[in-house]
Formats: C-alpha cells, sequence, structure tokens
C-alpha cells in the first residue's frame, strides 16, 4: 500500500513537472509567432493570475514598473495586452483602432438587446462612420471631456 502511494506520487510530481515544461514551450513558441510585449511568465493552465493577486490596479501598475506600459499577461489560456498607462492607450486607439474592430462579443453585452446597434460592437461600415463621427464631434471634444471630469 506504501509502495502504491509513493508510486502515485511520483508519477504526479513528474506529470506536474512534464506539463510546467511543454506549457514554457509552447508559451515561447506563441510570443514568438506573435510578437506579444513583455510580461511576466505565467502557470500552466492558471497563467499570470497568481502574479496579478487580489489588488488587480496595484498589481497591474507594479507589473509596469517592470514590464513598461504596453505588456502582456496570460490569463488562463488566453494571453491578453494591457496598457497601463493613459498615453499608450491614446496611441493604441488613435493609430489601431481598425484591429479593435470585429472582436468577439462578450456574453454580458448580449444580455440585453440593442447590443449589436452599439460602436464598440459594429463592424466598419456606413452606421459604424456615422457615430463615430457623432462622436467626436460631441463627446470627445477636449470641452465635453472637461466637463465630464
Amino acid at each position: 500500500m506504501e509502495l502504491n502511494a509513493s508510486l502515485l506520487a511520483i508519477i504526479i510530481l513528474l506529470s506536474i513537472y512534464i506539463v510546467f515544461n511543454i506549457s514554457n514551450k509552447f508559451s515561447f513558441i506563441e510570443n514568438k509567432k506573435q510578437k506579444l510585449p513583455p510580461g511576466p511568465n505565467g502557470l500552466p493552465i492558471i497563467g499570470s493570475l497568481v502574479t496579478i493577486g487580489g489588488r488587480t490596479h496595484e498589481s497591474i501598475a507594479n507589473l509596469a514598473e517592470t514590464y513598461g506600459p504596453l505588456m502582456t499577461l496570460r490569463l488562463g489560456f488566453v494571453n491578453v495586452v494591457v496598457a497601463s498607462s493613459a498615453e499608450t492607450v491614446k496611441e493604441i486607439l488613435q493609430t489601431h483602432e481598425m484591429e479593435f474592430i470585429g472582436r468577439p462579443i462578450p456574453d454580458a453585452a448580449t444580455a440585453e438587446n440593442g447590443y449589436e446597434l452599439a460602436l464598440p460592437w459594429l463592424s466598419v461600415g456606413p452606421h459604424w462612420k456615422k457615430l463615430r463621427k457623432i462622436c467626436n464631434a460631441h463627446l470627445f471634444t477636449p470641452m465635453k471631456l472637461d466637463l465630464i471630469q
């Protein structure tokens, strides 16, 4: 009985070791192929969730000091690119806005009716261009943003 328990423990530890090594090799290949920004190495299955901890905003601010304002976090099996400064977000949204169009719609957005007409989930077309023009002319002017702040 003791021999079976010891053998089982060795098999479990060996399989955990193999999973860690395979996961790290695949994440290395994946990061090379996608040219992602730097970020903390994640553990298999849970990714960088241990690094982030309970107070997310403080953890990301601390990580930004190490990895810069643009970093990659692994949340489980999903790679997430995080922009942690207002300047970086502004640059991304002004120069690369077309990459954000056509992204998957989260289930939380589909819970209410009318989500398909909202600006973040529209595909590029005449309706999207019209809404974007209205937002730029009436909502995102410096005077309106100062009033909101």
